[in-house]
């Protein structure tokens, strides 16, 4: 049985005058009957070692690693110890914990969720949404038809029955919904990366659960608009996204929660740009914080389902995906603890009657990685709360429930500024995904280094960071995979064959390999035993694959890159500092104030920067900068649009300075965790470049990148204010 991980004190903090009339200690709140509740349970190990055992076959699963590594496998020159450097079951070589053989693992993986969920069936709509990745799927799958440790050959029996049990609605209790299939971290995968690995995992699903779900839960919550367009073309009509950046969007947000907390913004504030939503009265606002992850959200708007929009740049047309909030609050301690219904009895239900909808509180944790994982949640927890919410009125349920009882109004619009959720540790949601994408670090031997200056410490020109690093792999593998596609034929490439290669060809095995280094975790924990090496390693084997093709180009064609008809990769654009002209906080600044308590605010200038990759070489890349002509704070109409109008000015390009990277480089000094034994035979660059001139005004900006056979390819619009 797991225990929980230690004490820990759930902190509230009541914004405003909070008026609890209505509410009957012992028959419940007046608007009880409008509290509806459901779970997301998420499952995830990755594939520990993206990398094939035999030349040409598939990426290890984790039972290949073991028995590898039990045969003196796994050894590389540069490196002293066998690798995957995990220690993936109890008996294997490696560090840390054994990962697939703890007891709860072996049960939540296989039957535990469907035996759980069976005691939430008494209820008419109750039930679960769970998030069970493809590479965790082909991990217990090995196992399972090996039947080792524990796992049986029907490992997936449980949640293929618990996915047949219904709802009053008809809904699945148990919705099996999409997530990337090697948990890459959605907002930052190339376009075509993100729909490979939403294809990857739909497949997955259709062989193992025998449906595919409308509902999606992007791997640690992380979520951007930008997103919107290939989850729509993928069918799916909702997804999950955390409260608190519904929260961080809203106008008075910063009058609400004016200084940095535990329980309120513990990194970078919102920028201007990102306050469209509605203010909310201060006192339906509320805080609560539990092992220093925490957040302030606003009641009824963060428990609510509302429409997303992402209008397309060019075309000007708008799609519209559901988004379902995620409480940063009660998720992160229902992962951690058990718990009553007490912060919905005094912060939610008070302001539920009110509203034309009800309530929806959605309490997501990160599956077995906490006290969540073990017994006592599952069998203790889950059936206990359930009926002392039942008790009170409220009503558990599905998403899917919810959403056929409450569809969601056209006119009910939302804005969600980027970010994840709050639990990742340091980042704690903020709006950069600074925990997997670090920005690069001034050395403190440079000069303009200063410790006391938090503002010194980021340095886009020359800096580096071990997560850059892996990123810049992930950039140029995207290319390779992309135009080895398109040059070999789009419609010979096969999801089934990318998913298992039998019978693949190139095209399918460079996905195949490149896509198993994406993992969010090799990023997130960065110089951590070898996961500095895993998406470049991913990159070799793949390149292997994409050559095969670019050299029977070359052998046919005058031209070796004639063929070559696919523009560059590259990342999501970036800005630093966050906020032009005003505040920061958070792990960039090593939680050092910067514009408030007294200490001086950012600069005006900013950088916009990306990484970028061609195979036929990036011949050049241009930000395009504008403002507005209205002295509106946030982006509407000529804003999200290239051609603009009256509203903003004309555009203004700046050129993006180039820099390589060593693919050897550590940092300098030199970061004594890392060992990049294994090296990519190629890395995408890191452009930027310096906007300056501009002060109190709303700023919108995109990248122009084409490549030497003049494939050209436009960023979406971003847009920040600059204080």
């Amino acid at each position: 049985m797991t225990k929980c991980l230690g004490p820990w004190k759930l902190t509230y903090l009541i914004l405003g005058p909070l008026s609890l009339s209505g509410i009957n200690p012992l028959l419940g709140s007046t608007a009880d009957s409008k509290v509806h509740i459901t779970y997301h349970w998420h499952l995830h190990q990755p594939l520990y070692w993206p990398a094939p055992l035999k030349p040409g076959g598939p990426v290890q699963t984790a039972l290949q690693s073991i028995q590898n590594k039990a045969q003196g496998g796994g050894l590389y020159p540069g490196s002293p110890v066998p690798h995957p450097e995990n220690r993936l079951a109890e008996g294997d070589v490696g560090a840390y914990d054994p990962v697939f053989t703890k007891e709860d693992r072996v049960r939540i993986y296989q039957e535990r969720g469907f035996d759980s969920l069976k005691a939430l069936s008494v209820y008419p709509n109750a039930g679960v949404q769970i998030s069970y990745t493809g590479s965790l799927i082909e991990n217990i799958k090995s196992f399972g038809e090996s039947q080792t440790y524990g796992y049986r050959h029907h490992w997936a029996q449980g949640y293929q029955d618990a996915s047949r049990m219904t709802t009053q609605q008809g809904q699945p209790r148990a919705d099996l919904v999409g997530i990337t299939f090697h948990h890459g971290l959605a907002p930052l995968l190339p376009r075509a990366v993100f729909r490979k690995e939403l294809l990857l995992q739909q497949e997955t699903q259709r062989q193992q659960w025998g449906r595919v779900s409308q509902g999606f839960f992007p791997p640690e919550l992380a979520f951007s608009k930008e997103m919107i367009p290939e989850l729509k073309a993928a069918g799916y009509q909702w997804s999950f996204v955390p409260a608190h950046h519904i929260a961080r969007a809203t106008a008075n947000y910063l009058e609400v929660a004016p200084e940095p907390s535990s329980s309120t913004w513990n990194t970078d504030p919102p920028n201007k740009s990102d306050l469209q939503n509605p203010a909310v009265p201060k006192p339906q606002w509320w805080s609560g914080t539990l092992d220093g992850r925490g957040a302030t959200l606003p009641v009824p708007l963060a428990y609510m389902p509302h429409h997303a929009i992402y209008t397309d740049p060019s075309s000007g047309n708008q799609e519209s995906l559901i988004i379902v909030p995620a409480d940063d609050i009660l998720g992160y301690q229902d992962g951690y603890g058990t718990m009553g219904t007490d912060s919905i009895d005094r912060f939610l239900a008070p302001f539920a009657k009110e509203t034309s909808r009800p309530l929806l509180v959605v309490m997501a944790h990160d599956g077995d990685n906490a006290w969540g994982g073990g017994y006592s949640y599952y069998f203790e927890s889950v059936p206990q709360f359930a009926q002392a919410a039942t008790a009170r009125g409220y009503q558990m349920t599905t998403v899917a429930s919810y959403l056929k009882q409450n569809p969601v109004p056209l006119d009910a619009q939302v804005h969600v500024e980027d970010g994840s959720w709050v639990n990742p540790e340091g980042d704690f949601g903020g709006p950069a995904f600074a925990k997997w994408l670090f920005p690069p670090m001034r050395s403190p031997s440079d000069p303009q280094y200063k410790e006391t200056d938090p503002k010194s410490y980021v340095d886009i020109e020359k800096g580096f960071s071990a997560s850059l690093k892996s990123w810049s792999a992930i950039i140029a593998g995207a290319n390779n995979c992309e135009t080895a596609e398109q040059i070999f034929g789009t419609d010979k490439v096969r999801i089934s064959q990318i998913l298992q290669p039998i019978a693949a060809n190139p095209a399918e095995m460079c996905w195949h390999y490149y896509l198993a280094g994406l993992d969010s975790g090799f990023t997130y924990y960065g110089d951590a035993l070898d996961d500095e090496v895993k998406p470049g390693l991913a990159l070799v084997h793949a390149k292997s694959q994409a050559k095969l093709i670019f050299n029977n180009e070359q052998s046919q064609q005058k031209d070796p890159l004639i063929a070559d008809q696919t523009p560059p990769s590259f990342l999501k654009l970036q800005r630093w500092p966050y906020n032009p002209g005003g505040k920061g906080w958070g792990m960039t600044t090593r939680w050092r104030p910067i514009g408030f308590r007294g200490a001086e605010p950012h600069s005006r200038d900013f950088y916009v920067w990306t990484l970028a990759h061609d195979i036929s070489g990036v011949k050049s890349a241009k930000v395009y900068v504008r403002q507005s002509l209205t002295g509106r704070t946030s982006p509407l109409g000529d804003h999200l649009l290239y051609r603009g109008g009256p509203e903003v000015s004309p555009w203004k390009p700046v050129p993006m300075t180039r820099r390589s990277f060593d693919p050897a480089e550590r940092g300098q000094p030199p970061q004594q965790g890392l060992n990049y034994f294994i090296q990519a035979s190629e890395l995408a660059d890191l452009y930027w470049a310096k906007i300056q001139g501009f002060s109190k005004v709303l700023v919108d900006y995109y990248m122009e990148s084409e490549d030497a056979m003049g494939n050209l390819v436009k960023s979406p619009i971003s847009h920040v204010w600059v204080d």
